[in-house]
């Protein structure tokens, strides 16, 4: 039914459930952040990271490992140049809110978070750890495939790395540098995606599970269940329960069905309009990553933000000025900062 999406992943095509799917993380990542309820929170920080760097292992070429450096020239400009231009904007923002700090003492601490330390100490914009993470995922498996030729020994090399990556905080309690710690840790969800597509095996799930939608139903309840049960995950300061392997089981399971919810959802006609939109928001996610924590922050400092009213208010709010930020930033002077040519 969906056979020629393999094509589309190969030629970097547009998907539309992949856009979708991306946005709907934005957005639980978004409300995440105004915080709607401690079970809300366990249940997006168990699948909805890992996600994101799923749905681009889909879109890895091989061909990339033999031209390496245009290739990281190309993400550097994709995900280097907007982190650095937001985490400058933050930084002004947070020091002009921190006014009585000394100069000095503030210069060196954004250079050690901006170019060092970048996974738990981030003013206001928390979620810029996601750019240098990703960047670091995708230069380095194109820098593996360049050394190792065998699929298999890399998902083995990686999976060793992501394994040690979710145990690590358990022995020393800091995060590695440049967060290495979260990359080593969704590197392995990049490339198992990459696998899947490649040996055509990611189409023949999505669609056995649309086929038996018993099946799937009680699986997507059982993967949930099993999620709520565990503990709050956060992979930013890579801590993944007191049962790492189930959130592994969980993760990779609620990303499966959750493409399959809206590869299933992109063939229907009802729903078109909010089905655009949110795959509007997948589509160019970069300014909702990097501005949403701002823009809830200041709208926090309205008197009657704590009721509960305001907060199912918030989301709407929030989202429509991300997108008025979205179309400011996509014009001709200010797109290249957020990595469109």
């Amino acid at each position: 039914m969906h056979l020629e999406n393999k094509d589309f992943f190969a030629q970097n095509q547009r998907i539309e459930y992949i856009d979708i799917a991306k946005g709907m993380g934005i957005i639980l990542m978004i409300m995440g952040h105004i915080g709607y309820g401690e079970l809300f929170h366990r249940f997006i920080h168990a699948f909805h990271m890992p996600l994101f760097y799923f749905c681009a292992g889909l879109f890895f070429k091989e061909a990339n490992a033999f031209d390496m450096r245009n290739y990281i020239k190309k993400k550097a400009k994709r995900l280097l140049v907007p982190y650095i231009f937001f985490a400058l904007i933050h930084f002004a923002i947070y020091w002009a809110m921190n006014l009585d700090q000394d100069l000095s003492l503030f210069r060196t601490m954004a250079v050690n978070i901006l170019f060092f330390q970048n996974a738990d100490a981030f003013p206001i914009a928390g979620a810029l750890w996601f750019l240098v993470s990703i960047f670091m995922v995708e230069t380095g498996i194109c820098v593996m495939k360049r050394i190792i030729s065998s699929d298999k020994r890399i998902l083995l090399c990686l999976s060793i790395l992501g394994i040690f990556a979710t145990v690590y905080t358990r022995v020393i309690p800091y995060s590695m540098p440049f967060t290495l710690d979260s990359s080593f840790v969704g590197a392995v969800f990049y490339y198992v995606a990459f696998f899947m597509r490649k040996e055509g095996f990611f189409q023949v799930i999505l669609n056995k599970l649309q086929q038996y939608k018993t099946f799937y139903i009680i699986f997507s309840v059982g993967i949930t269940a099993l999620i709520l049960i565990n503990e709050t995950i956060n992979m930013r300061v890579s801590w993944y329960g007191t049962i790492p392997l189930l959130w592994w089981f969980n993760a990779f399971s609620f990303i499966i069905v959750l493409l399959s919810f809206t590869q299933k959802w992109s063939s229907f006609r009802m729903g078109e309009s909010v089905r655009k939109y949110i795959g509007n928001i997948g589509k160019n996610s970069m300014v909702y990553l990097c501005c949403n924590q701002l823009i809830i922050l200041l709208l926090m400092k309205i008197p009657f933000s704590n009721t509960g009213g305001y907060k199912a208010l918030a989301l709407v709010l929030v989202l429509a000025i991300l997108g008025m930020l979205d179309m400011l930033f996509h014009t001709k002077y200010l797109r290249k900062v957020i990595g469109v040519d």
